[in-house]
């Protein structure tokens, strides 16, 4: 294991693990090192749930020979509070069970590997019917796990108990992969292109059996990117050869389109909606991030301080906007707070190329 920050990270991975054991007050178990402690029994695994949410950070690496590796920071830190590299691969996509564990999908060791809260070592490894895989996403409903693969027509399923294949998704699909989403109701979405000018599709397809139920076929246009906000409206960015970039907004459960955005939408390479249903893009090109109220088509807000070449959004617990660019060296995550496009935070300590940003799920003690 590689750690970044030396004697920093470390003091500030004990002071996490104090703080986890500090908390765990519901079953009366304190540490010697808290206020009020009578022993210093150690908690059980279960019992040390995140009493924060964390940003993680999937880094590429600084060169062609590092294989990258997944950096966690605590709220409100621009100093990792640790770093995971076993096990880590070029890592492409982060994903969280029902119980927190991370699942990193690694393109270069065509591999998911699974850690279990808080740890670095690897705790299981999934790699029968994995190839190059670029995306991972739960079913939170069954608890199935859904892979993306690079270069391949199909999407394979696996059981999050005990990373179990469990079959190959094939129908519908035009080629690969290149987004994956589940909505709230376990239907997995997925977008497939053919290339500029050869037609893309999002198919639709039911929890459980993986049957196909919807198809929303895009005959000239190549799709890049899909993600769903909380009502499960649907949103997917598009261009085409001439080219023309856009962002298609379709009501949840159809193929009905509500808009169609294509001011400020320059070479899309992220999206992401925050707890007001405001829609960010990343713009690579225009080095920016355009924001859209809802039902609007017009740019609301445009930030473009701090960023550089940007390549992943993601929203904190709080809030605030995490932006990971791509240039700049080594790259950056830029942090803004809600509603502001003035940078707030520079984090580059830890950060090598990023390509992913996810935040760990909040949990309750002992399962709550």
């Amino acid at each position: 294991m590689v750690r970044r920050g030396g004697l920093v990270a470390d003091a500030q991975r004990e002071k996490t693990m104090n703080r986890l054991l500090c908390s765990v007050v519901a079953v009366t178990i304190l540490s010697s090192g808290c206020a009020g402690s009578q022993t210093a029994v150690p908690p059980t695994r279960e019992a040390l749930r995140s009493v924060s949410e964390d940003l993680f950070v999937a880094n590429q690496g600084f060169t062609s020979s590092d294989t990258g590796d997944i950096t966690v920071y605590q709220p409100g830190s621009s100093q990792p509070d640790y770093t995971i590299s076993e096990g880590i691969a070029v890592p492409k996509s982060l994903a969280f069970d029902a119980d927190a564990n991370l699942y990193v999908a690694n393109i270069e060791s065509s591999s998911i590997s699974v850690y279990a809260v808080g740890s670095t070592n690897v705790l299981r490894t999934i790699t029968n019917n994995v190839v190059q895989p670029t995306s991972v996403v739960f079913d939170r409903k069954d608890g199935s796990i859904y892979v993306a693969s690079f270069d391949e027509p199909n999407v394979t399923v696996f059981a999050t108990k005990n990373g179990d294949y469990l079959r190959t998704i094939t129908k519908g699909l035009l080629g690969e992969a290149l987004a994956l989403d589940v909505d709230t109701a376990g239907n997995l979405f997925v977008a497939t292109s053919l290339g500029t000018g050869k037609g893309s599709a999002i198919t639709v397809y039911s929890p459980k059996r993986s049957a196909l139920i919807r198809t929303i076929s895009l005959r000239t246009q190549a799709v890049s990117l899909l993600t769903l906000d909380k009502n499960d409206d649907l949103y997917v960015a598009t261009h085409t050869a001439k080219p023309k970039f856009a962002i298609t907004e379709y009501a949840a459960n159809s193929a009905r389109i509500l808009r169609t955005i294509a001011s400020g939408i320059h070479v899309p390479t992220a999206l992401a909606l925050d707890a007001s249903a405001n829609l960010y893009v990343a713009n690579q090109g225009s080095n920016t991030v355009t924001v859209y109220a809802p039902k609007s088509t017009k740019i609301l807000r445009t930030i473009s301080s701090g960023i550089d070449f940007p390549v992943a959004l993601a929203f904190s617990p709080s809030g605030s906007l995490n932006v990971a660019n791509g240039a700049s060296g080594h790259g950056s995550i830029t942090q803004y707070a809600p509603g502001s496009g003035k940078v707030a935070e520079t984090i580059t300590d830890g950060v090598a190329r990023p390509d992913f940003l996810s935040f760990s799920p909040q949990r309750g003690l002992l399962g709550e």
